[in-house]
């Protein structure tokens, strides 16, 4: 991978962490729905 800014990683980390707290979101609700 290579060297990484810490801010860079910590941006990266985020943002993957924040699309699987919307997909996660997703599917509880589609489960609630079904």
């Amino acid at each position: 991978m290579g060297y990484m800014a810490p801010e860079l990683l910590y941006k990266n980390i985020g943002n993957l962490s924040h699309k699987a707290d919307v997909y996660s979101f997703g599917m509880m609700l589609m489960e609630m729905a079904g």
